[in-house]
């Protein structure tokens, strides 16, 4: 009972101090992400050629604002030279950053680098294949770090929104959406995610998996108020609530005893 106690108080406290940023992110979101600005819509084979060749994403990356969205994309699968490159600087102090894709009809396949070298996958860089939702989370930046978003496919996409959400403070996670390479560390401090179940939801589900180790332990509030419920998932190991009650569910994951650093992903799901 101390325990839980302890690690209520624990999480209050750094529900609280985030508090006020995660409200300025979400209404950064509300807003749908941006402005709406139709740009970067078709890729020149010749410059896209040209990039190949000099290796590097910086002659052909279309800049973005963070939480700015970018409408009627479309692209012809092939030689890839309908392929869209955009870039978001996110600043210090960012711990997480989604990237969706809406509307439209066809599949766009979602990658992310972290470097502008267009050849070696390197640390960091992710592809989405088929999702509309893509999230990366990390350690809270020490420094502003930039982020290439390739929007291809394997066939062809027309009208696409694309839409990139940046956050810090407490994570929220949009239900349906894979968030990869969550650090669990055995000394920093503790991710804080929040998803909200509405009236009427018959599921609430998350799931871990490609983790290493000991697995980690989900300590849950349901709002800030609320008892803590503590409960360990393994690896691919899935907890479900077939009758959730309605609020906004805020957890994060605490390092088993005696374990080492490690990368989680997770899925959560609300229908």
């Amino acid at each position: 009972m101390k325990i839980k106690q302890s690690l209520k108080r624990q999480t209050a406290r750094r529900l609280t101090i985030a508090g006020a940023s995660v409200l300025f992110s979400a209404v950064l979101a509300a807003c749908g992400g941006g402005d709406g600005t139709s740009i970067g819509s078709t890729m020149d084979k010749s410059t896209m050629m040209a990039a190949k060749a000099a290796n590097s994403l910086d002659s052909i990356a279309i800049p973005l604002q963070p939480n700015q969205s970018v409408t009627n994309l479309s692209s012809v699968g092939g030689d890839g030279s309908g392929e869209l490159w955009y870039s978001v600087t996110v600043p210090a102090g960012t711990n997480s950053i989604r990237i969706a894709t809406s509307g439209g009809s066809g599949n766009a396949v979602i990658s992310t680098r972290v470097t502008t070298d267009l050849e070696v996958n390197r640390p960091g860089d992710l592809t989405c294949s088929g999702s509309l939702n893509c999230q990366i989370v990390f350690a809270p930046l020490t420094a502003a770090k930039t982020y290439y978003i390739n929007v291809g496919t394997r066939s062809s996409y027309s009208d696409k929104t694309l839409t990139t959400y940046v956050t810090s403070g407490i994570i929220p996670i949009v239900s349906g959406t894979t968030v990869r390479e969550i650090p669990v560390s055995a000394t920093d401090d503790p991710l804080m995610f929040s998803i909200d179940v509405p009236p009427g939801s018959t599921n609430f589900s998350l799931a871990l998996a490609n983790g290493s180790g000991k697995s980690p332990t989900f300590e849950m509030m349901r709002g800030i108020s609320d008892p803590m419920y503590a409960f360990t998932m393994g690896d691919g190991t899935s907890w479900n609530d077939s009758n959730p009650i309605p609020a906004t569910y805020y957890f994060y994951l605490r390092p088993a005893f005696g374990s080492t650093d490690s990368i989680w992903t997770l899925d959560a799901t609300v229908k």
